[in-house]
């Protein structure tokens, strides 16, 4: 059986995407800082130590629920009696009492803190979550500008080389002084919009040192070409909000508030509080032992605090329906931006091959004396857009590709397990 060498090739290009696709989604992206270096400036931040503390915070507070407000309290007294007609007396008299709860409140004061602790833990995520976006998000911001400083510098150098060519035709009296000036306008242009770039990534790159110390702006040697999604935009939707932290804290903070409804509530019901009671009388002559009872009378307040705690609840409860939307909406836009901008870079990737070679061949007309000085420099800034163009669509690939990593937590994860070394 004779086999076309279309179809072997065919079948190569095919395999080696494959193995392409399967390594962009099992390694470490290169083009992002070293996931050790971010794991430790995470860490080490402020707001997630704080973080950090909160969860102590509320584990300390689930002790104190568990153990409860009941305390004894003692009570003494003296007193001196005195009658018309007879002696006087010296009394005294002792007590102990403490309040009692009902086992249905301390059951739900113990869910209370343990709820409370899933939702520091839950907090604690969610900060950690939103920092390595920050971060991210200023990582690819500075990366944007680092690689057009870099276009314009090349773009500076085709200028320069331009202007070369100018200059020995002007020599040479092949061409006007005038479009000497022109190339070397153009030239001054491109060299200030150089300028601006460089400073733009550099102040970029210091917002990243100074509010993520440790994660140190670096360059990568290229960037690869982004590669098609293997599942759909749904299925990394459904990746996403199988663990999502800003919308489990919502939905955490929504069931800590309807418990602290239910807790309040029961308080309508108050707690009794019992004693013993001992007294000595009349100089010791009568001693009085007893038990004693009280119980506060339920009214207005108690019922009001009962309304507010419910109307929270309810409120925490729609937070975190619009927190569901929200994160749905989100994923789904960071889904679909990352399935789309592979295809749309490779044709302005395209474009810009053309242009460039277009550019290319006017330029060497330029030198022939075949066409304009004017042709040649709008061919040059046609390239320099059309490249610009096709390498922000490639960083934007990038990035969607790295926030569904992130959003998933394939990487820089608060877990240990779930890093990428």
């Amino acid at each position: 059986m004779n086999i076309s060498p279309h179809f072997f090739v065919a079948c190569l290009l095919a395999v080696i995407g494959a193995i392409a696709t399967t390594a962009q989604a099992e390694e470490y992206p290169q083009w992002l800082p070293p996931a050790d270096q971010v794991k430790t400036t995470l860490e080490n931040l402020p707001q997630l130590r704080a973080s950090r503390s909160g969860v102590l915070v509320e584990q300390a507070n689930a002790g104190r629920l568990r153990a409860g407000n009941q305390e004894w309290t003692a009570r003494a007294g003296m007193q001196q009696r005195r009658e018309r007609i007879g002696q006087d007396y010296f009394e005294n008299e002792l007590a102990l009492e403490r309040p009692i709860r009902f086992a249905v409140k301390a059951d739900k004061d113990i869910a209370l803190g343990e709820n409370g602790i899933e939702v520091a833990d839950a907090a604690l995520a969610d900060n950690w979550h939103e920092a390595a976006r920050m971060l991210m998000s200023l990582w690819f911001g500075w990366l944007r500008e680092e690689r057009q400083a870099l276009r314009l510098q090349e773009y500076a150098r085709n200028l320069e080389r331009e202007l070369q060519i100018v200059q020995k035709r002007v020599k040479a009296g092949d061409a006007p002084r005038m479009e000497m000036m022109l190339a070397e306008t153009e030239l001054a242009k491109a060299q200030s919009a150089h300028a601006q770039a460089r400073r733009r990534a550099l102040l970029l790159a210091t917002e990243i040192e100074k509010k993520f110390p440790g994660v140190i702006a670096t360059a990568p040697a290229a960037l690869p070409a982004p590669l098609p999604l293997e599942d759909s935009a749904a299925t990394w939707q459904q990746k996403i909000l199988t663990d999502n932290h800003e919308l489990e804290l919502a939905e955490l903070t929504a069931r800590h508030e309807k418990l602290l409804a239910d807790r309040i509530g029961l308080e309508r019901r108050p707690d009794p509080t019992v004693g013993v009671r001992m007294a000595r009388e009349r100089g010791g002559s009568e001693h009085i032992f007893g038990l004693t009872f009280s119980m506060p009378l339920p009214g207005e307040y108690r019922r009001k605090q009962t309304d507010a705690a419910l109307a929270r609840a309810q409120m925490a409860q729609e937070h975190a329906q619009e927190t569901r939307v929200k994160v749905e909406s989100t994923a789904m836009q960071v889904a679909l931006q990352a399935a789309s901008t592979p295809s749309l870079w490779k044709q302005l990737s395209d474009v810009a091959a053309q242009t460039e070679a277009n550019a290319a061949l006017v330029s060497r007309a330029y030198a022939l004396g075949e066409a304009p000085l004017s042709d040649t420099l709008l061919a040059r800034r046609h390239a320099i857009e059309a490249q610009g163009i096709a390498e922000q669509t490639q960083i934007d690939a990038l990035e969607s590709w790295s926030r569904l990593l992130l959003d998933t937590h394939a990487i820089w994860s608060l877990h240990e397990g779930h890093e990428h070394r």
